[in-house]
């Protein structure tokens, strides 16, 4: 398995973790439902671990995919920087959900104050990955960008608004 690959396998894991945290935790926050809170905030934590692998592989994949026909920098460097944004705020997550277990595991009244913090915290950072895998996806899935037209509509040529002139200038018809 290649850096590339590793690479995909795990950065699906801390969105889908975030993603799948939040209908427990609304229902455990809402409901008084102690095992949906304590799930929601245990796939907070398992989000948070599992984002540092997901990142730490992100360089060594740029370097097999970077002068990649379709692959520019600028993609590259767009997906880059919203990982960097996206880390610390799983991170930040874990945490806050790793202190509100212990104290739930403790009894302690504030558990619920931390476990709320914590799922408004998992929105953001929803959010946040969401964009990041996004920006991934483009990469390599040019079908995904703004003015590529999808295959089978009108041929191999440019997209609609991407004609060119004879002397190979666009057009603006």
């Amino acid at each position: 398995m290649n850096a590339a690959q590793l690479h995909l396998a795990l950065n699906h894991l801390p969105g889908a973790a975030l993603v799948f945290s939040l209908p427990f935790l609304a229902w455990g926050l809402t409901r008084k439902a102690q095992t949906a809170l304590l799930l929601g905030l245990w796939l907070l934590v398992a989000g948070a671990v599992t984002a540092i692998p997901a990142y730490v592989t992100g360089e060594p994949a740029e370097e097999l995919v970077e002068g990649r026909a379709g692959v520019t920098h600028a993609l590259i460097e767009e997906h880059e920087e919203a990982a960097e944004v996206a880390l610390p705020a799983a991170l930040v997550v874990g945490v806050v959900a790793g202190i509100a277990l212990a104290l739930a595991h403790r009894g302690h009244a504030r558990a619920r104050t931390l476990a709320a913090a914590a799922f408004g915290l998992a929105v953001v950072t929803t959010a946040l990955f969401v964009r990041t895998g996004h920006l991934g996806g483009l990469i390599r899935h040019d079908e995904l960008r703004a003015g590529v037209a999808p295959e089978g509509a009108g041929g191999s040529g440019p997209a609609p608004g991407g004609e060119h002139d004879d002397d190979g200038e666009r057009g603006h018809h």
